[in-house]
């Protein structure tokens, strides 16, 4: 559950900087999602995979 809502934000902060979604063609576009790139995140007491969005 802490591992979707992580994964959200995410994608939520990239949308936001990129200024454009997924597929998305836009003039106010500012770079372009690259893959993503696995990341192995931790906690206080967990630890879990995360995938992280490459960007140019």
């Amino acid at each position: 559950m802490v591992e979707r809502a992580v994964q959200q934000v995410l994608e939520a902060e990239i949308t936001s900087f990129l200024g454009a979604e997924t597929y998305e063609r836009t003039g106010e576009r500012r770079g372009r999602r690259d893959g993503y790139k696995p990341r192995m995140l931790m906690e206080a007491d967990q630890e879990w995979m995360g995938r992280l969005n490459q960007q140019e």
